[in-house]
Parts: structure tokens; C-alpha cells; sequence
């Protein structure tokens, strides 16, 4: 009993099996007795954290087209469009990381316009895997710029800036049959522009699919599921 009594009162002795050798004083005697419950919190604290974040995001969440934002004025345009589809869409900064763009399981992904250039020194960018994820990526005027600048093809000012209705021709895409992207669309179309830069040479691999009467207007690489426009397919103007 003695030695019971001098280990309450803070005698280094033998601590229990889920404690290391210490000095155990009335104080912490608490603490020792409830050791193993908290530690059986903690640990389940941290494993619940751990599977959240391993968590799926909701089955109405997953499974649609994530719009990823490049700061254009018509990014939130480019979701509705998506949604009025029946087609769930969630909008992103353009600099999010793959991980996270993957949490939402895309079928596709869309890059939004913007008002920088390509070319300036602080342009705004995405992760370049994006474009190698295996789901298909639309580029749409300043998306359509960036495919072309990160890809190795040339994108320079247009000397005059292209806003307002212009006319879009399809032209022959060899070496494809048909563009995938222009499939069962009229041969030409009354579109949307607002952009000051314009794509001058495709990256490798890359065919134009149609051009207005200043500028390459639709290019695709079917291989790799790529396709952008310049226009602006969002605007109800677009026939």
C-alpha cells in the first residue's frame, strides 16, 4: 500500500503499458488514467481527416465540365451555358492545382477568356497537365491563346482589337475527315470576338478548323483531345 501510495504521490515508478518511465504526481494522475481515450481521439481525429480529404466530392458534383478562370468577363457566362445543358459546372481559379481540378472527376474541361496577353511576363497560367489529363480541354479566346503560346505555337498582337459580330468560315481540316469539333455545324457562322492578340502558327500537330477574315478562328488536335476557338461560343449573339 505504501508503494501504491508514494506512486500517487509522484515517486518514479512503473507507469502503465501506454506510458514511457515518468514522474506521475497527483496532478497528472488524470491525465495517465484518461491517456488512452485521448489518444484514441487523436488518432481517430487525424484518420478522420485523413479520409476526408480522400473523400470523393458528391455524385452531383462529379462527372461534369470544369471551367477553369483565366479572369475573362464571360467565365460565369461560360458555366451557365454549361448548366442551361443539364450538365453540372464548377468554376475554378485558372491556377489551380490538377489534384484539385481531378476532384471533381471532370468529362471536360473549359479555359476561360481573359484580358492579358499570353506573351506578357506575368500572364496569367494553368498547370500545362491539364492538357495532357485524357479528358477533353475547350480553349476559348484567351484559352484558345494559351493552348497555343504553352504548346509551342506563336501568338503575337493583332494590331486592331476584333470586337463585336464577325462572319466564321470552316475550311478543310487536313489531315481530318471532319472536324470533331464543328460537326453537323453550318459551313459558316455569325460569331462573337473581343480579343487584341490573335494565334499566328499552330503548335505541332494542331489544324485549323476555321478562320474570319483577320484571324485563325477554331483549331483542334483530336489526338489529344484539345480544341479552341477565338470567338466566343457563350454569347447568345453566336448562331
Amino acid at each position: 500500500k505504501a508503494r501504491d501510495r508514494s506512486y500517487i504521490l509522484g515517486v518514479k515508478e512503473r507507469k502503465p503499458f501506454w506510458e514511457g518511465p515518468t514522474l506521475v504526481g497527483a496532478a497528472n494522475l488524470g491525465k495517465v488514467a484518461l491517456a488512452p481515450a485521448v489518444r484514441y481521439q487523436e488518432n481517430a481525429m487525424s484518420s478522420g481527416v485523413t479520409i476526408q480529404s480522400q473523400l470523393l466530392r458528391p455524385n452531383s458534383e462529379r462527372g461534369g465540365v470544369v471551367v477553369l478562370d483565366f479572369g475573362g468577363q464571360y467565365t460565369q457566362l461560360i458555366a451557365r451555358r454549361i448548366r442551361e445543358q443539364q450538365v453540372f459546372s464548377a468554376v475554378l481559379p485558372c491556377n489551380s492545382s490538377l489534384e484539385k481540378i481531378k476532384e471533381f472527376d471532370p468529362t471536360g474541361v473549359v479555359l476561360s477568356g481573359g484580358p492579358s496577353s499570353v506573351y506578357d511576363p506575368n500572364a496569367p497560367e494553368c498547370d500545362p497537365n491539364v492538357l495532357a489529363a485524357g479528358v477533353p480541354v475547350l480553349g476559348i479566346c484567351y484559352g484558345m491563346q494559351w493552348i497555343t503560346h504553352t504548346l509551342g505555337g506563336k501568338v503575337e498582337n493583332a494590331g486592331s482589337q476584333e470586337y463585336g459580330r464577325a462572319s466564321l468560315d470552316r475550311i478543310p481540316a487536313a489531315p481530318l475527315a471532319e472536324s470533331e469539333l464543328f460537326h453537323e455545324v453550318p459551313q459558316s457562322l455569325r460569331i462573337w470576338n473581343s480579343h487584341g492578340d490573335h494565334v499566328q502558327s499552330l503548335p505541332e500537330g494542331f489544324c485549323t478548323t476555321a478562320k474570319t477574315a483577320n484571324a485563325i478562328a477554331a483549331l483542334e488536335h483530336p489526338g489529344k483531345k484539345i480544341y479552341a476557338v477565338q470567338f466566343h461560343p457563350d454569347r447568345k449573339s453566336v448562331e
